[in-house]
């Protein structure tokens, strides 16, 4: 029997200790031979945290792994029974293989993950910010645009009485609350 790729969905921030107790289940079992990969699809992303730039894994699928695994009634069980893992994807009681179309999918999500470092707009039209870098440190100003490709905003800041358009990084600003 060969080995297939299946989704396994599991409690929002328990995938790595659901890889972890199902190597352990079915190591117990002596059947660790029959499960491949088991993966956790993360893009890096950057975020912007008190001024400073801070590089985080972020799920691509929160709540799913994906493992490789030769299937069989004896396996499905065992995986059923394992700590933080809630079921399967599944066309009605079994679980469904992905089609070798959605594991490429898949795969090539992972691939342009890992290649790029995306940043997270953590920033809306009307949000009061502070400068924290640059000329205008410790001035205060309200978003008035957004640009999420070049990682910028256009700030209105208040200088000598005056509302002025300001650019700069997501890096250069915090939200004020």
């Amino acid at each position: 029997m060969s080995m297939k790729w299946y989704v396994l969905h599991t409690y929002s921030g328990q995938e790595e200790k659901a890889i972890e107790a199902l190597k352990k289940r079915l190591q117990a079992y002596d059947l660790l031979d029959k499960l491949g990969q088991a993966l956790i699809p993360v893009q890096q992303v950057m975020e912007a945290k008190a001024g400073k730039k801070v590089t985080m894994d972020k799920k691509l699928f929160p709540g799913y792994i994906i493992v490789e695994m030769e299937m069989d009634d004896k396996i499905w069980n065992i995986i059923r029974g394992t700590a933080g893992v809630s079921g399967f994807i599944s066309a009605g009681k079994k679980p469904l293989p992905l089609s070798d179309e959605e594991v490429m999918s898949i795969m090539h999500q992972i691939e342009v993950a890992q290649d790029k470092v995306s940043s997270q707009v953590a920033f809306e039209k009307g949000d009061k910010v502070r400068i924290t870098d640059g000329p205008f440190f410790s001035f205060t100003g309200y978003i008035d645009e957004v640009n999420p490709v070049k990682n910028t905003l256009k700030v209105m800041v208040t200088i000598f009485g005056r509302a002025t358009p300001v650019e700069l990084s997501f890096y250069q600003v915090e939200k004020i609350m």
